[in-house]
């Protein structure tokens, strides 16, 4: 496994209402760590790795809630050194490399097949995401998770609308480009920012099950429609048929079918 280096002259230090944190590279895209002192008095750094609790807790302290001191040289020169290099996170490595991230398109063959049928194979796609407000103003600080995720725009534009009408959450929209090569969907162009927390296997996962659930609800709706139409032929003006009589001519449907026929009925 290959190793990140530390470089020493890239790192800033804070003290945090007690602890003293080094960040290493821009806002610690490269790496954080936390003094923390040994049972024999000495102090050694301990390396935090991207997106855990503690990382997420002293970067926002650090870098959005200003609950930090930035520590003079003079007072760094008493620290004791950084370690020299770390093995990196996933989190980290992705950071590091190309913003491309490639999945198996065996593993959403939904998507796969969506995007067989578009120009070039491709396709942008929309990840909506939801912040607590009061946790962002009044809590550890701001965290974004995924809400929803559309193919279509204007589907994606209204539930931003929709989660923006409580005042108590805010939604935050987010594009990608999804590509299909071969036997892999690659997600290119993605504009994941400072404080957003999902992966890209969460968006892809919420597509491709939002692709089953239209398909499973067009082919119910389909059947369904065609019983509703043979049961108005016994009505005169078109009138509905009770949800009784509706329930009674399902009891005689596929049990498979009756279910499935009944669940749309409830929803509509």
């Amino acid at each position: 496994m290959s190793k990140i280096l530390i470089e020493k002259n890239a790192a800033e230090y804070y003290d945090v209402d007690g602890p003293i944190i080094a960040c290493v590279g821009v806002m610690a895209a490269i790496a954080m760590f936390k003094l923390k002192t040994l049972v024999d008095g000495r102090s050694e750094w301990e390396f935090l790795p991207d997106a855990s609790p503690q990382f997420d807790y002293y970067h926002q302290g650090i870098y959005r809630n200003q609950r930090a001191t930035s520590l003079a040289a003079y007072q760094v020169e008493s620290l004791p050194d950084l370690p020299e290099y770390v093995f990196p996170t996933l989190e980290i490595k992705d950071r590091l490399e190309p913003s491309i991230n490639s999945f198996r398109a065996s593993d959403y063959r939904c998507i796969a097949e969506f995007l067989e049928k578009q120009s070039d194979n491709e396709c942008y796609a929309y990840a909506i995401l939801k912040e607590d407000l009061y946790e962002t103003h009044h809590g550890d600080g701001c965290y974004r998770y995924l809400n929803g995720a559309f193919f279509d725009k204007v589907d994606a534009t209204n539930l931003v609308t929709e989660i923006d009408a409580n005042s108590k959450f805010q939604a935050h929209f987010r594009t990608m480009n999804l590509v299909l090569k071969q036997e892999y969907i690659e997600v290119v162009d993605f504009n994941i920012e400072l404080f957003d927390r999902f992966e890209l296997s969460e968006v892809l996962k919420t597509l491709d099950q939002l692709f089953q659930i239209n398909a499973a609800n067009s082919s119910v709706e389909e059947q369904y429609a065609g019983i509703t139409h043979r049961l108005l032929d016994h009505y005169d003006g078109g009138i509905s048929p009770s949800k009784e009589y509706i329930d009674a001519i399902l009891e005689a449907a596929p049990s498979e079918f009756h279910v499935q026929a009944k669940k749309f009925a409830d929803e509509k």
